[in-house]
């Protein structure tokens, strides 16, 4: 049987941005499709695709002009200019102008287009400023019309935007993981520490609050720390008792994946400070976690703000971990696993069950569902 011919394309992410998705992504549908596929001339998966994989460079630049006009242009000319022999298109990140971009060509081009939705879902729930409102604008836009099959990263999230947009049919997937072969520690100490881009957006520096508390409980068994380059809305150095590791700024500094995740090995539980007290209107309703996918690739418990995420998860494997509605309940937490280190062993046990639903296996087998079901 021949393969069918499909397009992939990425005008957005650099580097190493959404590495893990996207690399497991493309690997999803190039192995049982014939791809073609536009990324970033620097990114880092382009060197492990496979050489039946036509790709694309495009020179992807960090200026307003580009996200907001020329991207959106080239994506039309890329979308109008594609063969009648193709059957789909998988846009793996948008703006929320290209939302409104792809709806309307799916009325126009013959090939299904497919988008993975990501952080920009969080505008439709408290949009801060004129730009994410207008983002907003354009999401909804987008859903209102056209035949784009939009995908969520998490079945939570598909359950909270099919509630706000009920005249919608959206799809879901969950997050890809790497798996990856986990250190054995002693547990002398128990490091908690905070992974990925280190954001004031995400709360990271609520870190800070959470040393205070801990260091007023004489702890000396424990150590706080952090893994990823700040965006400018974090600042290091705050306080002495929180280490620093892969420090930098998002702009001016390239992290390579294997540094990252090994220094994100000597982390035993992740503290995830994105979330609210009450998970009733929080924009991490619909955010996909990038960092919740490599707490389950790595078997990390997690200390959490509470969100609907990770409650919807707790609910559908049991407790791999806290979540708690301040830092201080975050304090208690590290507390009752300092005291109590077996109970990291029973949240293990626990995330080695949620890793079986996340493995690249059945993320490929999600995927062609989804295709084969338009």
């Amino acid at each position: 049987m021949s393969r069918a011919e499909v397009a992939i394309i990425d005008l957005l992410r650099k580097k190493e941005e959404h590495y893990v998705f996207n690399s497991l992504t493309i690997k999803a549908i190039s192995e049982e499709n014939k791809a073609t596929i536009w990324l970033s001339d620097d990114a880092t998966l382009i060197s492990e695709l496979n050489s039946d994989v036509k790709v694309n460079k495009i020179n992807i630049l960090r200026t307003k002009l580009y996200l907001w006009l020329y991207s959106t242009l080239h994506l039309a000319v890329i979308l109008l200019k594609l063969p009648k022999t193709l059957s789909s298109v998988f846009v793996l990140s948008a703006t929320p102008l290209q939302y409104a971009l792809l709806s309307a060509l799916s009325l126009i081009i013959r090939p299904k287009i497919f988008l993975f939705m990501h952080g920009e879902l969080g505008y439709l729930k408290i949009p801060s400023g004129f730009g994410q409102k207008l983002g907003r604008f354009f999401i909804s836009l987008g859903f209102r019309f056209g035949d784009v099959k939009f995908i969520c990263i998490s079945s939570s999230i598909h359950e909270s935007l099919s509630q706000l947009f009920k005249n919608r049919t959206f799809y879901y997937v969950q997050h890809p993981i790497s798996t990856h072969q986990k250190l054995l520690k002693s547990r002398k100490d128990i490091n908690f520490g905070s992974f990925g881009i280190q954001s004031g957006n995400k709360g990271s520096d609520k870190i800070y609050e959470l040393a205070n508390y801990i260091s007023s409980m004489d702890m000396t068994c424990i150590r706080l720390m952090t893994v990823g380059v700040s965006d400018g809305g974090f600042i290091y150095d705050k306080c002495t008792n929180v280490e620093h590791l892969c420090k930098g700024y998002l702009k001016e500094s390239l992290i390579s994946k294997n540094e990252f995740y090994s220094n994100v090995q000597k982390i035993d539980v992740a503290l995830i400070f994105s979330g609210q007290s009450t998970i009733s209107d929080t924009a991490y309703d619909l955010v996909s976690s990038g960092v919740f996918a490599d707490c389950i690739a790595f078997n990390m418990p997690v200390i959490a703000m509470r969100n609907k995420q990770l409650a919807h998860y707790f609910e559908r494997y049991g407790q791999f971990g806290f979540l708690c509605d301040s830092v201080r309940e975050m304090a208690d937490a590290v507390l009752e696993i300092a005291q109590n280190r077996e109970l990291l062993d029973k949240f293990e046990e626990v995330l080695s069950i949620v890793r079986e639903d996340f493995k690249f296996e059945n993320y490929k087998v999600r995927i062609a569902e989804i295709m084969r079901n338009e």
